[in-house]
């Protein structure tokens, strides 16, 4: 890791990575995110396309979209 992580993150912390594309405008219906949700030793657990869903095997979460519709 280059940057802040490589100072800061250390063996076994949780980190999350993220990344962007920026895509045309004739393409963006097409685009499908991937999701890799890993274990602790960085086993690939869920392959996905909804970054707003629950982690893997972890309680008490509630996505997004529950929390969207909660009120209202």
């Amino acid at each position: 890791m280059n940057g802040a992580a490589a100072h800061l993150v250390h063996p076994g912390d949780l980190v999350i990575v993220i990344t962007y594309v920026g895509i045309a405008d004739d393409v963006l219906e097409e685009h499908r995110p991937r999701i890799v949700h890993v274990d602790h030793r960085n086993r690939i657990v869920e392959l996905g396309e909804d970054p707003a869903g629950p982690v893997p095997e972890a309680d008490g979460q509630r996505s997004r979209r529950d929390v969207a519709t909660v009120g209202g």
